[in-house]
């Protein structure tokens, strides 16, 4: 196992604890040398990207249907504080359910780069990371 590589920081955001889990386990798996950090609901997860701690977050990964606010308006308050979050933040929406009208509407965000299905699994999650952070992916994790 390498240990080298930067680091890439996460936020996992689903009012699911063991999708957070799961999630997070593969990240380890896949990522070199990540930083995780897990919210339940989206308040808390803009509360986070507002602070000094959240400028470092590279990549969230957003369920769509949450509890008090969902997937959709999280990206909808981002340009709220789009100051003080990282410029370069990739956003992902993940749902267990692929329903073609949340494809839809995220490709009018500006800052979701793909919907995929959860669970993620560790060849999705490796070609998303291997598309966005390459620098940063396991050796032994690269996909062909």
């Amino acid at each position: 196992m390498t240990t080298s590589g930067r680091q890439v920081t996460v936020l996992l955001v689903d009012d699911n604890e063991d999708f957070n889990f799961i999630h997070e386990r593969l990240l380890r798996n896949v990522l070199s040398n990540v930083g995780v950090f897990a919210e339940q609901y989206a308040e808390g997860a803009l509360e986070l990207l507002s602070s000094e701690r959240g400028r470092a977050i590279d990549l969230v990964l957003l369920d769509i249907n949450m509890p008090r606010m969902t997937g959709f308006e999280f990206v909808d308050n981002l340009s709220t504080i789009a100051t003080r979050i990282n410029e370069k933040l990739v956003v992902v929406m993940v749902s267990t359910t692929l329903n073609p009208d949340d494809f839809s509407r995220a490709k009018t965000s500006p800052y979701v780069v793909r919907t995929l299905e959860k669970p993620l699994t560790r060849t999705v999650l490796t070609a998303l990371l291997t598309e966005y952070f390459p620098d940063a992916i396991r050796r032994d994790a690269k996909i062909s």
